[in-house]
């Protein structure tokens, strides 16, 4: 007996939902006709041409609710006429008077260790049965949601809509999101004629296909039949495998309203990409900076065949009223999430009486409150004993230590675009809070072209190891200074007084091949990259004045630090910390210092 998965849908604008035609034989994908009565309120996505691997692909469709309203679903196969009949309304959005739960979650996982679309098409039932992960998910109970993201490049059309049949069912244990890790690969050379990559991978959710683009136009035209699909970056800065250095986004430039509105997290903390963890949370106020409304999350990004806290217990809370998809949905759109690395924290906070997050009226001074409590209390060593305020430009505007479960404290910061709250265990994991607004407006500046100076006059000192360092003013990225110190103080002198506006850093690149084949592993590279920075100048190599202060965060390519227009002949850089050392861990903070190069730009 013949029958459609669901008789009616009542369900909200924006969801996507599958719709199949069940019992009986297998069946003829071309006698089986879905169609309709109101294409505005529905959009159907049919896979039915799909033959490779497995057979074919023949009795479902995925449901896009475009608009509220209702219609009709109609599958037609011989004589025989299916209808489910469907009602949109508009997504239920939380409220300011409703009382928020916390949900915990991993934004991030797949459910096979493959890559190839043969393999992945063909793995072995009885190792891989067809829901496991799901189940397992249900039977572990230890988590409220979780995020399907197999690699684009494994999926046929076949198991991409198998990730939202197998969802179904589960929501009353576990909320999933079915969804697919894509890339775009944008092959580009810098101006030293190095290769490496403009882009890198993208967790794509609520959307009606998974897809790979070489170029971000092909991303968007993609997405056109997904228009309610969002985006995160899974493990935004690791080392990428193919090309030389890590991925770049190019927040600045790819800042589009389109962009930013499908943009909706940044993953600060991965179980499989722990390498790249040291330097993944400085893209967050990188998107931030850029006018993102983004937040922070972190995932196990496990292929099996276990999951969950087993494998890493990093984890992403939501903050909604109620336990299901749709709540969760508007969670993730309106930034009630955030990101903790110990998978324990409960984090609560308030600025000028409004909880977090908020856009305020920008008022130059701003109240926190702030509230801490843990899903598990007997795991002492995951108490939170350290809280730092970071604002625009990952500057870190105030820090308190041994706090309480409960403190207040006030900011002055009449510039400040935004802040968030980055809390600290004493094993050094991390939480990072969802963003709070000030309402300034973000004016993006018209930054002038920049010219380099030549380097035939300039040269380099570093004061702490008392040596001249060429290396780093030699045009050669690939020929790097590594010092054990994990400093520098480097006075760089120009010859003679010269104009300047910006000073670059190209960090040292090597590629991933590269380490395998040296056995050197790359958290061992990525903690190296310098971090905090102060910058000064001098017009006779005594007086210096401070014109510059922050972190770099920015090591996929050139990282331009702007500044007012100066003349002078020295410029003192001062690299007070590695990547390593902010990050924190034992294994970690003392960790040497890795540069490539440098330059003027006037």
């Amino acid at each position: 007996m013949r029958y459609l998965s669901r008789e009616s849908i009542f369900t909200y604008k924006g969801n996507v939902l599958p719709l199949r035609l069940l019992g009986g034989e297998d069946y003829n994908t071309d006698k089986i006709r879905w169609s309709t009565d109101n294409k505005t309120v529905i959009q159907i996505s049919e896979y039915s041409k799909n033959y490779r691997y497995g057979g074919e692909f023949t009795n479902g469709v995925l449901l896009t609710f475009l608009e509220v309203g209702e219609a009709v679903v109609t599958a037609k196969y011989g004589r025989k006429t299916y209808t489910c009949k469907i009602e949109v309304r508009e997504m239920r959005r939380a409220s300011s008077s409703d009382k928020l739960q916390y949900f915990v979650g991993d934004m991030h996982d797949h459910t096979a260790n493959m890559h190839k679309l043969d393999a992945f098409a063909q793995r072995d039932p009885e190792l891989y049965p067809k829901n496991h992960y799901m189940k397992q998910m249900k039977e572990d109970g230890r988590m409220d949601f979780a995020v399907v993201s197999d690699h684009s490049s494994c999926l046929c059309a076949r198991d991409f809509f198998r990730g939202y049949a197998d969802a179904e069912g589960f929501e009353e244990s576990v909320v999933f999101f079915p969804g697919s890790e894509g890339q775009v690969t944008i092959r580009e050379n810098d101006r030293y004629g190095v290769e490496h990559m403009h882009g890198g991978e993208i967790l794509t959710f609520n959307a009606d296909l998974a897809f790979t683009a070489s170029s971000w136009e092909m991303f968007f035209q993609k997405l056109k039949t997904s228009p309610y699909a969002f985006c995160g970056y899974p493990h935004p800065q690791t080392i990428g495998s193919s090309v030389k250095g890590i991925w770049d986004f190019r927040h600045r430039e790819n800042n589009s309203p389109a962009f930013k509105n499908l943009f909706r997290f940044v993953e600060m903390g991965s179980g499989n990409g722990m390498y790249s963890n040291t330097i993944n949370e400085y893209i967050y106020s990188v998107a931030l900076d850029e006018g993102f409304h983004v937040s922070p999350t972190c995932a196990s990004d496990c292929h099996g065949p276990k999951w969950g806290y087993d494998i890493f217990p990093g984890k992403t809370v939501i903050m909604a009223p109620e336990k299901s998809k749709e709540a969760f949905h508007d969670a993730i759109l309106n930034n009630r999430m955030y990101a903790t690395s110990s998978g324990n924290v409960k984090l609560f906070y308030t600025v000028n009486e409004k909880a977090a997050p908020v856009t305020l009226e920008n008022e130059g001074e701003y109240r926190f409150h702030v509230e801490i409590a843990y899903f598990r209390m007997g795991e002492p060593d995951t108490h939170i004993k350290k809280c730092k305020v970071i604002t625009d430009r990952g500057i870190t505007l105030m820090e308190l230590k041994n706090m309480g479960d409960v403190f207040d404290f006030t900011v002055n910061a009449p510039d400040s675009h935004y802040f968030y709250l980055c809390l600290q265990d004493e094993e050094n994991r991390k939480t990072w809070s969802c963003p709070v607004w000030t309402g300034k407006p973000f004016a993006k500046k018209k930054e002038k072209p920049l010219i380099p100076l030549a380097k035939e006059k300039l040269s380099v000192y570093d004061r702490i190891s008392g040596q001249e360092i060429p290396t780093l003013v030699n045009d050669d990225p690939m020929d790097p200074w590594i010092t054990e110190h994990g400093k520098a103080d480097l006075i760089f002198d120009l010859g003679e007084e010269a104009e300047f506006s910006a000073l670059s850093h190209y960090p040292y690149w090597v590629e991933h091949a590269m380490m395998t084949k040296k056995w050197v592993e790359d958290h061992l590279y990525i903690q190296r990259v310098p971090s905090k920075y102060r910058i000064s100048t001098s017009r006779d190599g005594k007086t210096f004045e401070r014109i510059a202060m922050g972190h770099f965060r920015i090591f996929g390519g050139e990282e331009t630090i702007r500044f007012d227009k100066q003349k002078a002949r020295y410029l003192r850089l001062e690299i007070l910390s590695t990547a390593g050392k902010e990050w924190g861990r034992k294994d970690s903070v003392d960790s040497p210092l890795a540069m490539a190069e440098f330059t003027f730009w006037k």
